[in-house]
């Protein structure tokens, strides 16, 4: 179902009683859509933040074997990304309490996302200090600065490899084959008992 909405306004214009007509806004189409329509749609964007999630991890392997000067400026991209995604995050949980939308493991999901795509630009964004730390140093393996960015790109990989995880969707079906597994052994084992 579609609404359209349009605002008339008039103005106070009066000068020997001519007065200006009415004038209509343009329209505005509100869609209206049931809750499994909208957690469907809000499913399908997380699709999208998974697969984001995806390629930044493929950047940031890359960027744990780029020499420092030239990682450094790649890496703010990434951290850029990361809180590009993390906003997708936000507006979806916005979008949810709007529209009053009660499911429990959505939010669940995107409360978790969030916090993971927050870690991750947090941890980049430490990666991006110790990258223009060690890029003003010598280069050597033992160079703190180095290795401090190096164990806050490999906590990137991490949290975004957890989020992808999280948003992977072969992993609700596969707990629900295994739910449906368990009831089954329980059925048998409790109609084995009936006499």
């Amino acid at each position: 179902d579609e609404v359209e909405l349009y605002a008339v306004a008039k103005d106070v214009y009066a000068l020997n009683s001519h007065e200006h007509d009415p004038v209509r806004s343009s329209p505005r189409r509100l869609r209206i859509v049931d809750a499994a329509t909208l957690v469907q749609q809000m499913q399908s964007e997380l699709a999208n933040v998974r697969q984001q999630a995806t390629r930044m991890i493929s950047r940031q392997q890359e960027l744990q074997t780029t020499e420092p000067a030239a990682a450094q400026s790649r890496q703010r991209e990434l951290s850029q990304q990361v809180a590009a995604q993390s906003s997708v995050v936000q507006a979806l949980q916005d979008r949810q309490a709007r529209n009053r939308l009660e499911d429990p493991r959505l939010s669940q999901t995107l409360q978790q996302s969030k916090s993971l795509l927050d870690q991750s630009q947090s941890s980049s964004r430490r990666a991006e200090q110790g990258l223009e730390k060690a890029a003003n140093q010598p280069q050597n393996k033992d160079n703190p600065d180095l290795q401090t960015a190096r164990r806050q790109q490999e906590e990137v990989n991490r949290s975004l490899t957890d989020m992808v995880n999280l948003l992977d969707p072969g992993r609700d079906a596969v707990a629900l084959q295994l739910r449906q597994l368990e009831d089954r052994k329980s059925t048998r084992l409790n109609s084995s008992h009936l006499v």
